[in-house]
């Protein structure tokens, strides 16, 4: 029973207060009609009984208030609400393409084809990252982005949807944004190349392949899937609840440029900067960490 109401309760809170005014406007409706209807003539000095003396003023004033609400709380607030979409475009978009521009960027770097995101694929992307500075202080500096759209929606925040705020707050507190906070670095999108993010980090890992042989292994960020999972997955939550409210509420305004890409793109994201790209197939790092003097595999 529990569950049933927890499944109606929503739904309920949509359209109840509909649905009350449509059963007072069918009750107005029955007792206008009724008191049209031939009745017998009262005796002299008698008055004629009212078959329903409180359903048509109940009826009336249901109407009368549900009238109200809409044109002085609901219709303003939905209008407030769409000019707030429109002024938040752009930080908002930040917001919702970020995991995704994230993953993008990584699987560039990486040489990796560009595939549904899913748990395997990210691992596999990931694998084949190596682990250093130039990497992780690209990371930091998209994480930025979405911090600093977050501080321009701030403002604005209380004008947005519930559920929306809450989907921008999980972003924003997103574990990914403190672990890779202390590796931003100022004026880095100005001096970054796509050889500095694929350098070997020269700090590799010994990893003992017998009592007394070991092996260096490459460093990568193939520890960090779920991590990357759970912030691309808030982003994706963000962005769904973007759509809800504005295409379907503001599809002129919003739908026609509306791109699945950040407006914040690197040079070494720039295909004329890339000639080996689209990349079709995962390379050998994908699956392999073993160390590879002078450059990865």
């Amino acid at each position: 029973m529990k569950r049933i109401w927890e499944q109606t309760k929503p739904w309920l809170e949509r359209i109840g207060i509909h649905l009350i005014a449509a059963l007072s406007l069918a009750t107005l409706i029955f007792t206008t009609a009724a008191s049209y209807s031939p009745h017998e003539v009262p005796q002299p000095g008698a008055r004629q009984a009212d078959p329903e003396p409180w359903l048509y003023d109940l009826s009336l004033g249901l109407l009368a208030a549900y009238a109200f609400n809409f044109l002085v709380v609901v219709l303003p607030a939905k209008r407030k609400q769409e000019s707030r979409f429109i002024t938040l475009r752009t930080p908002l978009r930040i917001i919702t393409n970020n995991g995704m521009d994230v993953i993008r960027d990584l699987e560039r770097i990486a040489r990796c084809p560009a595939r549904r995101i899913t748990e395997e694929h990210l691992k596999k992307v990931l694998t084949a990252i190596n682990d250093n500075p130039h990497v992780k202080a690209h990371i930091a500096e998209r994480l930025s982005q979405a911090e600093s759209a977050y501080a321009d929606i701030i403002p604005y925040a209380a004008d947005l949807p519930l559920d929306l705020q809450e989907c921008l707050q999980h972003e924003n507190q997103n574990f990914l944004h403190m672990a890779f906070s202390e590796h931003k670095e100022a004026g880095y999108s100005s001096r970054v190349s796509v050889d500095e993010l694929r350098q070997i980090s020269e700090r590799s890992t010994h990893a003992f392949t017998s009592l007394n042989e070991f092996a260096l292994k490459r460093q990568h960020l193939g520890g960090w899937t779920a991590s990357f999972l759970s912030y691309y997955k808030a982003t994706e939550s963000v962005r769904e609840l973007v759509d809800k409210y504005t295409l379907r509420t503001r599809q002129k305004q919003m739908g026609k440029d509306r791109p699945r890409v950040s407006p914040i793109v690197y040079l070494f994201g720039i295909e004329a900067n890339d000639p080996e790209f689209p990349y079709m197939n995962y390379p050998p790092t994908a699956t392999d960490d073993e160390y590879v003097k002078g450059g990865s595999k």
